[in-house]
């Protein structure tokens, strides 16, 4: 009898690609992530795309960042809010398209760059996977075009941090780059300061 529970277990803990406990199912284990977060990437995904298409428009020197503000309930991750991000870029089958920031009031609104689709939170692990290019504006296309997946652990200080597969930035073999982020609490959401 105890061997679907084992199987169930390791089964949620591929799902949220953690390596953290899985608390058993009691919610008092599970970091809290509730709240307004500011998410910085290792990469400047505009800057990536705008070199490899010899852009000459000034891209900000600034990594991406995103800020989303998250909803928790027991170990699922949601948002009912939208995405505000900067210095943003896809290159996937194709087509390519990039967005710098800042925009006006510090950041891009909109699904314009970035969409919610998943978060999963197992033990002090946390797990978001967020569509990249959900829709586009000025006559781009209006497809998803990758997914950006974030597994991070949360710190002493309340921060996360951790890696992320990007999969509109393409390595120089086309496969998803791998990259490292991290997310601070922000007071404010929308937020107001940039970068």
């Amino acid at each position: 009898m105890k061997m679907p529970v084992l199987i169930l277990g390791v089964s949620l803990l591929s799902v949220g690609c953690g390596g953290g406990s899985s608390g058993g199912g009691s919610t008092s284990r599970l970091a809290q992530v509730q709240g307004n977060w500011k998410i910085v990437l290792s990469e400047n995904q505009a800057a990536i795309i705008a070199a490899k298409h010899s852009v000459s428009s000034p891209i900000d020197p600034n990594p991406t960042e995103i800020a989303i503000s998250l909803n928790q309930s027991n170990a699922i991750v949601t948002t009912s809010e939208t995405l505000y991000t900067g210095n943003t870029g896809c290159d996937l089958n194709g087509s390519w398209w990039y967005a710098t920031g800042p925009y006006n009031s510090g950041w891009e609104y909109g699904t314009y760059s970035f969409a919610f689709d998943s978060g999963l939170v197992s033990g002090n692990t946390v797990t978001l996977t967020l569509i990249e290019a959900a829709s586009f504006q000025g006559g781009q296309p209006t497809a998803p075009n990758g997914q950006l997946k974030l597994l991070g652990t949360v710190q002493a200080d309340g921060s996360i941090k951790g890696t992320l597969t990007d999969g509109c930035v393409l390595d120089s073999n086309g496969n998803m780059s791998n990259q490292t982020f991290t997310a601070t609490h922000i007071s404010t959401f929308p937020p107001t300061t940039w970068p």
